[in-house]
């Protein structure tokens, strides 16, 4: 399958489509790949993407002779002052959506937020920052570190002791899977968040982001 992405004259909405199939060569059809590309664009103007296209998807159909499914379709507008960006990674593999806040619109924002895309598309985060990540979700991967120390030494070690490891455990946990604390892809020595500040200074005012979405196909 593919996954394509559709933008506003002026880049203040993009949306992204996936569409799956059972073949790489119907994936790389010219009635495929226009089939993906519709559906990015119909998701643009906020539609259904099935009922849209419900007869291009039928004729796609007896095309192809192959089970195709209109998978998922994202959409961001932008709310205030700031920007938009999307990314299209591996031919159709990956998509990102990124929008960031921003009170000074310049070139300078533009490319910020297409690296921010990139590290995403790179490094797969799950949220923006750690007080975003589930307390259900950190308690699971506790469970499971834990569980693995106590098969390594044999027993946990005393409670006093159990709560800095916990801390450091959560700590870590979201390092890795909250965008703002990520290794920044383009610069290993910084977090995404220290190359924001960086920006930020650069244009003048602050730069944050607002949310991101990720899509990888058939993932």
């Amino acid at each position: 399958g593919s996954i394509a992405l559709a933008k506003s004259e002026d880049s203040k909405v993009m949306a992204l489509a996936e569409v799956n199939c059972e073949t790489d060569f119907v994936a790389k059809t010219e009635a495929f790949i226009k089939f993906v590309d519709d559906a990015a664009k119909v998701a643009l103007e906020g539609k259904n993407v099935e009922e849209t296209l419900i007869d291009d998807y039928k004729m796609l159909l007896t095309k192809t002779g192959e089970n195709v499914k209109i998978r998922r379709s994202e959409r961001f507008e932008l709310s205030g002052a700031g920007c938009v960006s999307g990314y299209i990674h591996m031919g159709g593999k990956i998509g990102v959506l990124v929008e960031l806040s921003c009170d000074n619109a310049s070139e300078k924002l533009d490319e910020a937020a297409h690296m921010i895309c990139l590290h995403v598309a790179a490094n797969s985060p799950k949220y923006v920052k750690p007080e975003d990540v589930p307390q259900s979700e950190i308690d699971a991967e506790l469970e499971i570190k834990l569980n693995a120390l106590k098969e390594q030494k044999g027993k946990l070690p005393p409670e006093q002791a159990l709560v800095g490891i916990k801390k450091g455990m959560a700590q870590k946990f979201c390092a890795q899977i909250c965008l703002l604390k990520q290794d920044y892809v383009a610069d290993g020595e910084i977090t995404v968040e220290k190359y924001l500040e960086n920006i930020s200074k650069e244009i003048g005012s602050p730069v944050a982001i607002k949310r991101f979405a990720r899509m990888q196909l058939g993932a």
